[in-house]
């Protein structure tokens, strides 16, 4: 590919590509980071059956209309599961699985403000490097004490708070607006290709061979992707040096994110007294605790009530998660085509997207109770919940963006702890409520939760929801002048114009 250097107002050497766009670069990219990053975060939950040691000689004495009795789904004994040596109840694996997450609330919140005063690519890249170690290090703790597992898994949580809030920010300053919701529904989406391979590969890896294998491995797939970070990826277009003049002007003339402006006082009174700010940010825990749930009690749940070995539960498991994916990016189209068309308002739009989401998989989930053990309608369930849940990508995913465009780095950060939350809380309460109870009552009580979970955080965003910009977006911000002058001349619209 032929490249001609361009001098540009700034004095410095700007690459004119005839190739592919900048913007779509970095799309690719951050979708592979999703993609490693999930498959690296999400894999531990599969394992997990393989590494406890699992009782069922009490099963007999239960009440056999409460079970489903072996082979009357999956057709597999329970002996044909892995068994392992850690004596670990399900509130104490409940702890294991989620105490990562216990850090990357704090750590979300946090990363959220470091990327709009550093670099968001560098920041990303330690992260992400710290945290594949930490995973490393996962079998050599749980041999040695559950506790210090326990405590390692926080600190790791601490240690990779920063891609999400991140990948975030940063799609602000890359999409503009008639493209940004299919892009990001693309980017993000990956996160479930992350966990369709998760499930599929940890399955598989763990039943041929030993589970700390999977440790080892899985993580590695990260470090190579941090290369192609490295080298394709930049803060924004104005530091990337290979991008076109007419791509730069194209993005320094739509309503991205102001790169020319620093806040010097972050608003958080306006912030945290802000109604729709707070419709926004707890409405990630809705398809949270689905996608937690899913996650990490499931596997418990196909193995230890439905009988399936490792290697079928993660295939299985794999099946929801990939009509997520499509139903993610299908939704996200539509989103955008929606808002484009001027088809219906824009809070409508997210209404309906976001009721989707919720009450389309809060009625799925409240179904699985009672088929009883037909293993087919559950599993039809469990997709269809999965697939209403997609729609939450088209519907206030991103409605930071139109809150309070200049502050996507913190918001994102918060709204993706409260996710984190959900991560947190989800497998917690499961575990609580099926501790040594795997019985069709118990598991009926998770699915009813969740479902319930799903309609309160709906009903608050149906009340309090906006997509009208936060006045405080604006007020305390102060001119750069050194990068103002970075703006290129070939581009005919003021920038800091869009902004007054």
């Amino acid at each position: 590919m032929k490249t001609k250097i361009q001098v540009s107002c700034d004095g410095k050497m700007k690459g004119r590509s005839r190739g592919v766009p900048a913007r779509y670069v970095f799309a690719a990219v951050a979708m592979l980071g999703m993609f490693f990053n999930m498959l690296t975060n999400c894999f531990p939950p599969v394992a997990l059956p393989a590494m406890v040691r699992r009782n069922t000689s009490d099963i007999s004495e239960k009440d056999t209309v409460d079970v489903c009795i072996f082979g009357q789904a999956g057709q597999n004994s329970s002996s044909e599961v892995k068994t392992g040596k850690f004596d670990w109840d399900e509130v104490m694996q409940s702890y294991v699985m989620t105490a990562a997450c216990f850090g990357l609330v704090p750590s979300m919140i946090v990363a959220g403000r470091l990327v709009e005063i550093w670099s968001p690519k560098l920041l990303v890249a330690v992260s992400t490097v710290m945290g594949v170690l930490f995973t490393m290090l996962f079998p050599v703790f749980a041999k040695w004490d559950v506790n210090a597992l326990i405590v390692t898994q926080f600190v790791s949580g601490l240690l990779m708070g920063a891609p999400i809030p991140a990948i975030n920010a940063m799609i602000s300053s890359w999409f503009p607006p008639e493209e940004r919701q299919k892009l990001a529904g693309i980017t993000l989406s990956a996160m479930n290709l992350g966990v369709i391979a998760a499930n599929g590969i940890t399955g598989k890896m763990v039943d041929s061979m030993d589970w700390q294998f999977a440790f080892y491995i899985i993580p590695s797939s990260l470090l190579a992707w941090m290369l192609l970070w490295h080298l394709c990826v930049y803060d924004t277009p104005q530091k990337h040096p290979r991008i076109s003049q007419e791509e730069l002007a194209y993005l320094a003339t739509s309503n991205v994110k102001d790169q020319f402006q620093t806040k010097s006082v972050l608003p958080w009174k306006q912030m945290l007294t802000s109604p729709p700010i707070w419709a926004h940010v707890t409405m990630a825990i809705a398809p949270s605790w689905v996608f937690n749930t899913y996650v990490n009690n499931l596997p418990t749940y196909m193995v230890d009530v439905l009988h399936y070995s490792t290697t079928q539960t993660g295939y299985l498991l794999a099946i929801p998660q990939l009509f997520f994916w499509m139903s993610a990016i299908s939704f996200g189209f539509i989103s955008q085509w929606v808002k484009t068309s001027h088809f219906m308002g824009h809070l409508l739009s997210y209404h309906i997207f976001n009721g989707i989401a919720t009450l389309g998989s809060a009625a799925c989930l409240a179904a699985v109770p009672l088929v009883g053990c037909s293993e087919v309608a559950i599993l039809v369930l469990l997709v269809a919940a999965m697939a209403c849940s997609g729609a939450y990508m088209g519907g206030s995913k991103l409605n930071h963006m139109d809150l309070a465009i200049n502050y996507s780095g913190t918001l994102s950060g918060v709204q993706a702890a409260f996710d984190i939350s959900g991560a947190v809380l989800a497998p917690i309460v499961n575990g609580l409520v099926t501790n040594h109870q795997q019985t069709l009552t118990a598991w009926g009580r998770v699915f009813y939760i969740s479902a319930a979970v799903n309609v309160f955080f709906f009903a608050v965003y149906l009340i309090f929801g906006s997509v009208e910009e936060q006045p405080w977006n604006r007020s305390v911000i102060r001119q750069d002048h050194e990068d103002k002058g970075k703006v290129n001349q070939a581009s005919t619209v003021n920038v800091m114009e869009l902004y007054k």
